[in-house]
């Protein structure tokens, strides 16, 4: 597993949804049964000819190939995604919606027929439109955060009622639309001077302030991986996000919190699901690991993550139902 989605939940239900791997093509999704450990292996999501149209006409390179989906709702089946490919010798990535009707685990997904977003960073100069945060505001606003190393993260304004860009937002980013906000970069490297190595933004409120969890350092290397999971948090959801030392996270700030350990080698792609344990609120971290025990093979990780001071602590207690 790889890239995990946060956590739905219906009927006893533990859901999540992940990037393709190996020769699978489309989403992946797992789950864990009521009453039961155990993870089991579920439905592909857009594996053949139900592959979205637009995919097929805006990126004829992509047969298949879907990058880090997300449920930013644990009650709702509404579903965002990455689709990448290149074009001649560019690249282009896209994010894109889908929704599902059913009763999990009996589920019929249907695509939205149009991307949320698409970018260009080699020929544009813009952010990897990949790695979708979505998250709702006190207020009812909608927001999305997503990006990579070219630029580092951005977060732009969703219409709450269709999921995608308003009007206003123009439909694409420019370097002088307003409604994009640059909120974070990562650790410059040779190839990626400017963004940094930076990825896989997850943003989560709690209490007064938004949280954005970013990944910096590069993944999918198995055991070589450097992934490493940090963190800053703002009373605005376009920023400024401050780490503890109120270094500006599009300044390279942001605050470790899970950093390889022992077997649990490039942790990545952070998301957090709340539930009720004997009346009290509880806090699941979900993310990537790389296990050193298997051959640097992508696995899931939850974690109970605690708040201490305002900020999010991941603990070593592994999350079990049983």
């Amino acid at each position: 597993m790889h890239d995990p989605s946060t956590l739905g939940e219906e009927d006893g239900y533990l859901v999540t949804f992940c990037t393709s791997t190996g020769e699978a093509r489309g989403i992946q999704t797992r789950h864990l049964p009521p009453d039961s450990d155990v993870w089991k292996a579920g439905d592909l999501i857009f594996s053949g000819a139900d592959r979205p149209a637009w995919i097929r006409e805006r990126l004829p390179e992509n047969t298949g190939s879907f990058w880090a989906p997300d449920l930013p709702f644990p009650d709702e089946w509404i579903l965002y995604y990455s689709a990448y490919g290149h074009i001649g010798e560019t690249d282009e990535a896209c994010i894109g919606r889908a929704t599902a009707t059913g009763t999990f685990p009996n589920l019929w997904w249907t695509d939205d027929g149009q991307p949320v977003i698409c970018a260009n960073p080699l020929e544009d100069g813009g952010p990897m439109a990949i790695d979708p945060s979505v998250f709702r505001g006190p207020d009812g606003t909608l927001w999305m955060a997503f990006g990579s190393h070219w630029t580092g993260i951005w977060i732009v304004e969703l219409d709450p009622v269709t999921g995608h860009l308003p009007p206003e937002a123009g439909g694409s980013w420019s370097r002088d639309n307003p409604a994009f906000h640059q909120v974070a970069k990562g650790p410059p490297t040779a190839e990626f001077p400017d963004g940094g190595a930076i990825e896989a933004a997850f943003v989560y409120r709690y209490g007064d302030f938004y949280y954005l969890f970013v990944n910096w350092g590069i993944c999918c290397s198995g055991i070589n991986s450097t992934y490493n999971i940090r963190v800053g948090r703002s009373v605005s959801p376009t920023g400024p996000y401050l780490d503890k030392n109120r270094i500006d996270m599009v300044n390279r700030g942001g605050s470790l919190i899970l950093a390889s350990e022992g077997r649990y080698i490039g942790p990545g792609h952070a998301g957090i699901f709340p539930y009720q344990h004997d009346g009290q609120m509880k806090y699941i971290l979900t993310f990537h690991f790389y296990d050193g025990e298997k051959e640097g093979r992508a696995t899931l990780g939850i974690r109970e993550l605690v708040w201490e001071d305002g900020w999010p602590v991941v603990t070593n207690v592994a999350f079990s139902r049983l």
